[in-house]
């Protein structure tokens, strides 16, 4: 009601300066209030919707760089695999090992690229969400093992405990994913 007044008044007030129809210029300033509503709204708005799947993309990368990093280390590669010249990946991937450096979660150094205490504990996560993922469409999807990782690659940056931990009871608790990877532990009660 206070939009469709202020919008009543200020159109009511610029026909008159401007010497043009009233009607014409409430609605013109109506409308320009409904653009800056849907622009600008704090849940629905297209600012907010961008910057949200902007963060989301973002942290997508993060850890998805952590989880590289912790495949790496489990693998046994090593991560002098990157040297220098970083992982082979796109610049939004080097953005974020940049972040993840600066933010304590990975260590650079000129061999490579080391996953700190914090950078582990949130890699854990992200692989245990992944690996729980590929274990439960294993057991309940009509999927073959080889087709597994890219349903698990995009749901595991989206599974919070509660439900990591209805999928381990659903899946009887198993401690390796259906390629035979170990699942990480949850981790309980620590302090970063």
């Amino acid at each position: 009601m206070l939009l469709a007044v202020v919008g009543s008044a200020v159109g009511y007030l610029a026909a008159w300066h401007l010497n043009t129809s009233a009607a014409g210029m409430i609605a013109v300033v109506l409308g320009i209030e409904y653009l800056i509503a849907a622009l600008l709204a704090p849940d629905d708005g297209l600012l907010s919707r961008g910057l949200s799947r902007a963060w989301l993309a973002w942290r997508i990368a993060c850890e998805d760089a952590l989880a590289m990093l912790y495949r790496m280390e489990e693998d046994a590669t090593g991560l002098q695999a990157f040297g220098k010249r970083g992982p082979p990946c796109n610049f939004r991937y080097r953005m974020a090992l940049a972040w993840l450096s600066f933010s304590g979660r990975v260590k650079s150094s000129p061999e490579g690229f080391t996953l700190l205490l914090r950078g582990r504990d949130e890699a854990k996560l992200v692989v245990r969400s992944h690996r729980l993922w590929e274990a439960w469409l294993g057991r309940h999807a009509d999927i073959p093992l080889d087709h597994l990782h890219p349903p698990a690659e995009w749901v595991e940056h989206h599974l919070g405990a509660a439900i990591r931990q209805r999928i381990e009871a659903e899946v009887g608790w198993l401690e390796s994913d259906p390629h035979g990877r170990e699942i990480p532990p949850e981790r309980r009660n620590r302090d970063l």
